[in-house]
């Protein structure tokens, strides 16, 4: 029996090139959309103008909303962490900031909280999907 064979090689060789080809399509879709912390703000206000969200007493914006502001930023900032990567770091800080937000173990709260409900319920996911989109636009972004 011929163990190494050419068509064996010429099989581990198609392989390689593959997984070279969908490992450089996964790093063009896991690039940031914005990848300075210092934009958080512009993307905070575009989502309050896009949503027409307001500020009131004490709390700016209803939990719900901060739980989709959250995701979005997180998508623009660091979409990896919607297949599990890591925060970057200084994101929870920035978010805490931009958010008036102290306890920035909220943020990563929040976030587990919007990356459920976007992956069970359809409604979130499409109010996030639309408001990223407006988002984006807005900024002019992608």
């Amino acid at each position: 029996m011929d163990y190494i064979g050419l068509e064996r090689i010429k099989a581990l060789q198609a392989i390689r090139e593959e997984i070279s080809q969908l490992q450089a399509v996964e790093r063009s879709l896991l690039r940031p959309l914005l990848s300075s912390y210092k934009d958080i703000p512009k993307v905070l206000e575009a989502f309050m103008t896009v949503t027409g969200t307001k500020s009131t007493a004490g709390t700016w914006m209803a939990v719900e909303s901060r739980k989709k502001f959250i995701f979005i930023a997180i998508f623009i900032f660091a979409p990896g962490m919607i297949l599990g990567d890591n925060m970057p770091k200084c994101l929870r800080a920035e978010l805490g900031k931009a958010l008036g937000i102290k306890a920035v173990s909220a943020i990563s709260n929040n976030w587990t909280d919007a990356l459920f409900y976007y992956h069970q319920y359809s409604e979130f996911r499409v109010e996030v999907n639309k408001i990223t989109g407006d988002i984006l636009s807005y900024l002019n972004v992608a």
